[in-house]
């Protein structure tokens, strides 16, 4: 995106906003998961594992991986790193967003399930498949069947 050679889309088409919330409800917030790094307990190299999930946390390579990739990172210090906010415009967008209003994903042992459903009908309206009014109710009606599964 920040390369025009690369990228036919301009950073001003992309944006960070908070999650909507429900009816009666004003706060929004940003859920935590995704990218984790996991140690297998019955491996023989797990100092080297270690080391390799140390190095990839470390500051220097998620600042790579934001200005070479604009990927919005963990590490709060990267939001306040003038040269990332020059050079990744989104990142300016994700503080308030991401790092100061989020909370733990749901336990669920569907969770997954219905995070597919959502990405899957998101995508389907952004492609044009579905009118951009009321997906929610199509996810709402994949979930109560994901969760009356979890309930068995």
């Amino acid at each position: 995106m920040s390369d025009p050679k690369a990228s036919k889309i301009k950073p001003e088409q992309v944006g960070v906003a908070p999650i909507p919330v429900g009816e009666g409800q004003s706060q929004s917030y940003s859920t935590l998961g995704g990218w984790n790094f996991s140690i297998n307990a019955a491996s023989d190299k797990q100092d080297e594992a270690w080391e390799f999930v140390q190095w990839m946390t470390a500051p220097e390579q998620l600042k790579t991986h934001a200005l070479d990739a604009s990927r919005l990172r963990t590490r709060q210090s990267l939001y306040d790193d003038q040269e990332i906010l020059d050079k990744v415009p989104v990142a300016k967008l994700g503080k308030e967003v991401i790092i100061d209003n989020t909370r733990p994903r749901p336990v669920s042992p569907v969770y997954s399930d219905m995070s597919l459903e959502l990405a899957k009908q998101f995508n389907a309206t952004l492609g044009g498949k579905w009118p951009r009014i009321r997906p929610s109710a199509r996810s709402r009606a994949s979930w109560r069947g994901s969760s009356s599964r979890a309930r068995r």
